[in-house]
């Protein structure tokens, strides 16, 4: 399942911090939005880590896509990439 993961957190620390935990976990699309593509074990481990991150103002939304949901997206620019799963992220 892809999850969108975007998030407007002020404090450049913690900022960081989120970053680099979502480069744990998939690929940057944009400056404050990561594509994870995951299996639900670590989908969980994911949204546990979330939970405690966000805190005061800190903003996060996680978006879930499926497969169905992917077919009918639009990317109207951008680099492409592909995942292992048989569809295309652009």
């Amino acid at each position: 399942m892809l999850y969108v993961v975007a998030y407007d957190i002020s404090s450049d620390r913690r900022r960081n911090k989120l970053a680099d935990l979502l480069e744990n976990f998939g690929h940057r699309i944009q400056f404050s939005i990561f594509e994870c593509d995951l299996d639900e074990q670590r989908a969980e481990i994911l949204l546990d880590e979330l939970r405690k991150f966000s805190i005061d103002d800190d903003q996060i939304r996680v978006y879930i896509l499926c497969q169905s949901c992917l077919n009918r997206s639009a990317v109207i620019s951008g680099p492409d990439f592909s995942v292992d799963q048989g569809f295309y992220l652009i």
